[in-house]
């Protein structure tokens, strides 16, 4: 029933002079698969493709791809036929980070199309250095991930171990160790699971416990608590009030949603309006 009226509606909407994203991608890779003379003449003015964030290419991105790296001389009816000029294409990415599923990115194609390009042998290379951060750092994010990230043939790729290129030469222990902590609620053992609130709340009174009891000779100018956003920030904020500890804000939004600039307001309001019996309360 709805064929006849998707073909006029597709008609008359390019005939209008418009197209759609979808319509780019479909439209440019059967330009490159039905019209021989148009991909000779892609393919020769084409001397390489680079493409980066390759976790992100949908079917008929990766098709496409295919059919312009394609060798000079043949024309494959297909993409799984396309015999791939050796050094033309060269694709980064890390299927970890593939985020735009709702733009049609699809992992399980993404790995056909690298394994098809292993099979005609481009070579597979793993980025591992990390230059940004320090061993320390680098170890506990590897045993954290390689715990927890198991590979799915389609959904998720394994774990590949990541090597600090920045301070490598450290002494061991120079470091301060990383703790992977289990939030809980207090004195709850096999009870309900906290929610994300919850959650924050008794997070942030054992980062203040922390910070108060277990310093050491650490100056309070040598610790920072760095956090995702400042949504949930008045939790962390309130925790390190009710210990004691004395701290800086960099990028606070809720100044005014403090208890304290809520009583010197209420205050105000009540000095001005004896009659404000809120405030007054």
């Amino acid at each position: 029933l709805l064929t006849p009226f998707v073909r006029r509606l597709r008609g008359l909407y390019r005939r209008g002079g418009w197209i759609g994203f979808d319509g780019l991608l479909t439209g440019a890779r059967d330009l490159v698969r039905d019209h021989p003379a148009a991909r000779r003449e892609l393919k020769r003015s084409i001397g390489a493709i680079l493409v980066d964030e390759f976790q992100d290419t949908d079917p008929l991105q990766g098709e496409l791809l295919f059919y312009l790296a394609e060798e000079e001389g043949s024309c494959a009816e297909t993409w799984l036929r396309a015999r791939l000029a050796p050094g033309k294409l060269f694709v980064v990415g890390d299927a970890k980070q593939s985020i735009y599923r709702f733009r049609g990115a699809d992992i399980a194609a993404v790995e056909s199309f690298c394994a098809r390009l292993v099979e005609q042998g481009a070579l597979r290379v793993a980025l591992r250095s990390n230059f940004r951060s320090r061993p320390g750092i680098v170890a506990a994010v590897n045993r954290l991930f390689e715990a927890c990230m198991a590979a799915e043939p389609g959904l998720q790729p394994a774990y590949t171990g990541i090597i600090a290129a920045a301070g490598a030469g450290e002494p061991e222990g120079a470091l301060a160790p990383v703790r992977r902590l289990r939030v809980a609620a207090p004195n709850a053992s096999g009870g309900p699971r906290l929610g994300a609130r919850e959650s924050r709340r008794v997070e942030a009174e054992w980062i203040a416990r922390w910070i108060r009891d277990e310093r050491g000779d650490v100056p309070l100018r040598g610790i920072a608590v760095v956090v995702r956003g400042t949504s949930d920030l008045a939790a962390y904020l309130d925790a390190l009030r009710r210990a004691g500890i004395v701290y800086v804000v960099e990028g606070e939004k809720y100044f005014y949603g403090t208890q304290e600039v809520s009583d010197l307001l209420n205050l105000q309001r009540a000095i001005d309006d004896p009659e404000d019996r809120v405030a007054l309360a």
